[in-house]
């Protein structure tokens, strides 16, 4: 079994879709008996309109793995408890930092900003402007996240997410 990530693995950054290279080697793969597999941090929705050029029928896990994909249908998902959602929410939001919220369907994000549109446009997908703070929202819908992305320098990512692991108790 191989699993591979979709953007900058298999599709390099900077190229619309998947190198004939790669595809080739998927193909030879699968052939030989392998099982491949795509995980990416994408919602499905974001993801599948990639697939057909790969004459890709496999498994999917989308959002971190916390969903899998089998023939088109969600095979299972998982979230994080609705405390932990809030607690990652409020200490994003209390630091100053721009969460986004996800489950299955949509994400959604407080307001427009920078980050949160130039990721839309790299997916091809719309987030859902709350305007308000997605810890009063997530409250108010006893909302339990599939994933939640913040947006951080990236020599602050490490230590963040070290942070984060050490309020969840993870």
């Amino acid at each position: 079994m191989l699993v591979c990530d979709y953007d900058g693995t298999l599709k390099p950054f900077e190229k619309a879709k998947v190198p004939l290279k790669t595809r080739r080697a998927i193909a030879r793969f699968k052939k030989a008996g392998g099982i491949f597999v795509i995980c990416t941090g994408r919602e499905y929705k974001s993801i599948k309109q990639h697939l057909s050029h790969l004459h890709y029928e496999g498994d999917l896990l989308c959002l971190q793995g916390s969903v899998c994909i089998r023939d088109k249908r969600e095979l299972f998902t998982t979230t994080l408890d609705h405390e932990t959602t809030l607690l990652i929410l409020k200490t994003a939001e209390e630091d100053g930092l721009v969460p986004q919220l996800y489950d299955t369907k949509d994400y959604y994000t407080a307001f427009k900003n920078p980050q949160t549109d130039a990721y839309g446009v790299y997916t091809q997908t719309t987030p859902l402007y709350l305007n308000q703070k997605l810890s009063d929202y997530a409250k108010e819908k006893n909302f339990c996240a599939n994933k939640i992305l913040i947006h951080c320098p990236e020599e602050e990512s490490l230590p963040y997410t070290i942070k984060l692991q050490n309020l969840c108790g993870e």
